[in-house]
């Protein structure tokens, strides 16, 4: 099971790039602007935010109130110190980009953020923006009342899910800012996990194979797939390449098929992206550089332009899902309104579980893997049923 991709490198290469380009030693750094230039959320930039300053990156050391024309508003913006080095080791870590021996990149990423908030169109779209998604969030509740009540009751004291009360699209708890076990050599969240069952046996995880594929296959077709069907291969089977099906490929089509899913009218200039910074640098993270990794991979073995392969994947996706257009985002209501139900069922058994994404964690011994696929089976198809 993996977490969702982090932008803490594209806030950190900004925040580098303004502490860089400005002549004052303390910087005004505003997060509405970087959410808008990034076009991620507020509320992602300011947990980065909050991460840069646990890590020593940025130092609060002042506030001061500055009248914004667009708004009308006078907002209250922190002054910060930044430590550049700090932050530059951290991506030279992370992505191999050594930014401050990069300085004209740096400098040119700072222009194009000036230019980018110099137009009051950009910043007020993003405030309609912010607007639309509290408002979907308030319609989102009134729609699934019932799964909230039913999470009040499935829900433990210790490490509580958050959903929609939170204004949270998706289950989440404080265990998903935590990595697993293979790929914490610490083992923390197996630690916290221990000491939430209050056990030294094993803890064991389940999850579903391609758990957002598969639950859209389910509601495309109002029914189940087997469980020991490959998603991913049947979607591959039905581009038709001529590629021999195996782990190296399977782990390099599981890239490719999620930001399809996700933003399916994106596709075109993602490839054209592509075409023309093959070569790139700095500007791509970590996940961007492994998603064109995948691009090349499939070029190369398949001699296709990568627009005619993604194209091809994305209609083998609707014909396998059963699907005109993906859930994109909104796929998550239904994964966290099944794993509500796959709580209750689980309690009326009194099995003892922790839910993380698309994961279930439970002492080993206490639940059989044949056990686990009988539930998810059944919770699907009450979540089915109440959708008729």
């Amino acid at each position: 099971m993996k977490t969702k991709p982090s932008k803490f490198i594209n806030v950190l290469q900004l925040i580098l790039a303004y502490s860089v380009s400005c002549t004052e030693e303390n910087i005004i750094l505003n997060q509405l602007t970087f959410a808008s230039f990034l076009d991620i959320s507020h509320r992602t930039v300011a947990r980065h935010f909050s991460k840069a300053k646990e890590l020593g990156y940025i130092k609060i050391i002042g506030s001061v109130r500055i009248y914004n024309k667009h708004t009308k508003n006078n907002w209250l913006s922190n002054i910060y110190e930044v430590n550049n080095d700090k932050i530059n080791e951290y991506i030279k870590s992370e992505v191999g980009a050594d930014l401050l021996n990069d300085i004209d990149n740096l400098i040119n990423l700072y222009h194009e953020y000036m230019n980018f908030i110099k137009n009051p169109t950009n910043l007020e779209d993003k405030l309609i923006i912010d607007k639309k998604s509290q408002n979907k969030i308030d319609i989102l509740k009134k729609e699934n009342v019932y799964y909230i009540k039913l999470l009040d009751k499935v829900n433990n004291n210790v490490i509580p899910l958050k959903y929609l009360n939170q204004d949270k699209k998706r289950l989440v708890s404080n265990l998903c800012s935590t990595r697993n076990q293979s790929h914490d050599p610490n083992n923390t969240r197996i630690k916290i996990l221990k000491n939430y069952f209050k056990t030294e046996s094993d803890i064991i995880e389940y999850d579903t194979n391609a758990s957002i594929y598969r639950l859209s296959y389910a509601l495309g077709h109002g029914y189940c797939a087997p469980l020991d069907m490959d998603m991913y291969e049947v979607i591959f089977k039905e581009c038709n390449f001529d590629l021999e099906w195996n782990d190296e490929l399977r782990s390099i089509f599981k890239k490719i098929l999620m930001p399809i899913y996700m933003r399916e009218s994106s596709l075109k200039y993602r490839c054209l992206q592509y075409n023309s910074q093959k070569s790139w640098k700095y500007i791509f993270n970590k996940t961007d550089r492994e998603q064109y990794n995948s691009y090349i991979w499939l070029e190369e073995r398949l001699q296709r332009p990568i627009w005619n392969i993604l194209d091809t994947i994305r209609n083998s996706m609707h014909k396998v899902l059963g699907l005109n257009k993906f859930y994109k985002a909104d796929i998550f209501i239904y994964e966290s309104n099944l794993h509500i139900l796959m709580l209750k069922l689980l309690k009326d058994l009194n099995v003892q579980t922790l839910n993380v994404y698309d994961g279930f964690y439970f002492v080993k011994g206490t639940l059989s893997r044949e056990e686990y696929n009988e539930i998810y089976t059944k919770a699907s198809n009450i979540l089915l049923s109440q959708l008729k």
